[in-house]
């Protein structure tokens, strides 16, 4: 566990970016610097930074998850997000259930492959490490 922070800074101009860090001080320092490449840099300046909140989270995800929630509620200039939602897909070939935006790596798989030209794990023959003859899977 450790202690976290979520923040806004606002611009001039009224808009507003949310993130989340766990040394607050650093973060600022960075959205200052002229190698800032979040998109706070759209802010105008002067920019007022506000922690909205403080405690402590069980992992970075979680803290994340909070980070994006605040991000989906206030109109803010964060171009990326702060954690993607994993939406699982059944694979048209072997059913199995996939992260959808690791679709296409799956389909890459062995297991994938096999199942497309209608082979299944069972069909490979084994063979053994030491006389190095077939064995049957069944």
């Amino acid at each position: 566990m450790f202690i976290g922070y979520i923040y806004k800074i606002t611009g001039v101009c009224g808009k507003v970016y949310i993130g989340s860090t766990t040394n607050y001080k650093s973060r600022i320092s960075s959205h200052l610097s002229n190698s800032n490449n979040t998109s706070s840099r759209f802010l105008e300046k002067p920019l007022v930074f506000e922690i909205i909140r403080q405690e402590e989270f069980i992992n970075r995800n979680y803290m994340r998850l909070i980070e994006q929630n605040y991000i989906d509620n206030i109109d803010c200039v964060n171009t990326n997000r702060a954690i993607y939602k994993y939406e699982k897909v059944e694979c048209i070939y072997c059913k199995k259930l996939i992260n959808k935006n690791c679709m296409k790596l799956h389909h890459q798989s062995k297991v994938c492959r096999w199942a497309r030209e209608g082979r299944e794990f069972f069909d490979l023959p084994l063979v053994c490490p030491q006389c190095k003859t077939s064995i049957s899977h069944r």
